[in-house]
């Protein structure tokens, strides 16, 4: 998988992330250490704690949608290639099954759904968008989710056009980190994203 040749070696600090989510305790500080390993473009470790989420509260469908995540690997690469977006679309299927425990938990399932949904008709780049406008969505509903913006900025990266050199929504997204990285110096992706 192209993901694999991405991934940098990491030691045990990956820094600080929350990532709130209506699971159970040890559910929680797993999808928080998951969250932080994809970050860190560790991408088959972050697969991995995301599916150990599961097994500690199996009702805890938002995993899922980290593990479809995990399938995208760098999104400034392009997206999912080959057999990963079909690993995507399984995931993202399996969270919906398992369902969310709060609205917050379902925007992200939606968004998973939005970056897979017709992976073997429609291109990356325009699945990707609907990615891009799925955690706006969340976002605009949770302005407190950190987590959502950045997630929300790095799309507005990998979807910005190619051919606007004014490269404004680069600008806008390096604004946006910028500020959650004065805010958060430990977070393991901002500066990456920056």
């Amino acid at each position: 998988l192209q993901s694999a040749a991405q991934e940098h070696q990491h030691s045990g600090d990956l820094g600080t992330v929350t990532f709130p989510v209506a699971c159970n305790a040890e559910a929680q500080a797993r999808m928080n250490r998951a969250v932080a390993m994809q970050h860190s473009f560790w991408f088959q470790e972050a697969r991995k704690t995301f599916e150990s989420v599961v097994a500690a509260d199996p009702k805890c469908g938002i995993a899922d949608w980290g593990v479809a995540l995990t399938h995208i690997g760098n999104p400034m690469a392009g997206g999912a290639t080959g057999q990963a977006q079909a690993l995507g679309w399984e995931a993202a299927q399996k969270a919906v099954q398992i369902g969310a425990q709060s609205e917050r938990d379902r925007g992200y399932i939606d968004a998973a759904v939005a970056l897979y949904r017709d992976y073997d008709k429609v291109d990356n780049r325009t699945r990707m968008r609907a990615y891009e406008a799925a955690l706006k969505s969340i976002v605009d509903k949770n302005p407190q989710d950190t987590e959502a913006k950045i997630l929300h900025g790095i799309m507005m990266v990998a979807n910005a056009p190619p051919t606007d050199l004014t490269f404004a929504q680069q600008k806008k997204a390096a604004e946006l980190l910028t500020a959650l990285y004065v805010k958060q110096p430990r977070h393991p992706g901002l500066a990456h994203y920056i």
